[in-house]
């Protein structure tokens, strides 16, 4: 029995060392046959969920790189920039969404969606090292151990087809278009859906938040957290969350510039649904930020 007991560890630390020579394997090569490079001519990176991802149109803007993606959680983020910054030297200011609701509770749900989780390990797994493994893994056990042996796959079929170098920009995210309007049928919903508010915040969201705050200034770059335009019933009904988010930035984040646009006026013909801006809406608020760049709304400048 004590003789069985002692293989079947041995066993163990073999396949343990073995998964992880192979980890290891898949990062480095990843790492090193994929490039994430930037245009020279951008030197403001704009990075965060839907709300820039649809707000700015960065074809409109000389300096600015939209590397946005809707459903994006400060986790996510924090992995793309750690990597975006070592690799592009030319990007001296990050622009980060920071909308009322990115703090709030529910976007737990987010971190924790399966689709969310098989991407990670499959398509971002050179993005992690040990500590981020071990804070994802934290926050979502299940996913991690179901899709992490994807990982393992991915790395066998990496190891036997070989591929020449290649920008993965483009696959971080990027200016979404949005056609047409949604926005009657998103009032309707308004009107019958609960009002109440869940105040709770996600620890998850807020400790990413300052990594990502402490990354950006250790790199010596400017970081401006930013609130694209809503609609302004969107504005009154996430009255509740203001005080918590105003205060994030007064107690935690105090280096930070906060340009907050969301009350900015636009007419209804602009925006897609409450939160977000269709395609029309994009272009005049971007044609709005190459005139007056990221500075908050004054008497001069409200459109």
């Amino acid at each position: 029995m004590k003789l069985f007991l002692i293989k079947i560890c041995i066993f163990c630390l073999l396949f343990i060392s073995v998964t992880s020579l192979l980890i290891a394997f898949v990062i480095y090569r990843e790492k090193n046959r994929t490039s994430l490079i930037i245009p020279l001519d951008k030197t403001i990176l704009l990075i965060g969920d839907s709300h820039p991802a649809c707000s700015v149109n960065d074809s409109i803007l000389k300096n600015t790189f939209n590397l946005s993606k809707g459903g994006t959680t400060y986790f996510e983020t924090y992995l793309k920039l750690k990597r975006v910054l070592e690799t592009n030297k030319n990007i001296n200011t990050v622009i980060l969404g920071y909308s009322y609701g990115d703090l709030s509770k529910y976007r737990d749900k987010w971190i924790k969606d399966p689709a969310k989780a098989k991407k990670l390990f499959t398509s971002w797994l050179y993005l992690f090292d040990l500590q981020l493994f071990l804070s994802y893994l934290y926050e979502n056990p299940s996913g991690t151990l179901i899709n992490f042996p994807k990982s393992i796959r991915y790395g066998m079929n990496s190891m036997l087809h070989s591929r020449p170098k290649e920008n993965k920009i483009s696959e971080f995210g990027g200016y979404h278009k949005l056609n047409g309007s949604k926005l009657r049928i998103a009032k309707e919903k308004f009107l019958i859906r609960d009002k109440s508010f869940d105040l709770k915040v996600s620890e998850f969201q807020l400790k990413y938040l300052i990594k990502i705050y402490k990354l950006v200034l250790a790199k010596n770059k400017k970081l401006i957290l930013l609130n694209t335009p809503i609609h302004p019933i969107a504005e009154k009904d996430h009255a509740p969350l203001k005080p918590f988010y105003f205060s994030v930035v007064k107690d935690k984040l105090p280096k930070a510039a906060l340009i907050n646009h969301s009350n900015m006026y636009l007419p209804e013909e602009y925006f897609s649904d409450l939160d977000h801006l269709n395609f029309k809406g994009a272009k005049f608020y971007s044609e709005w930020l190459l005139k007056f760049g990221y500075v908050n709304l004054n008497s001069s400048n409200k459109p």
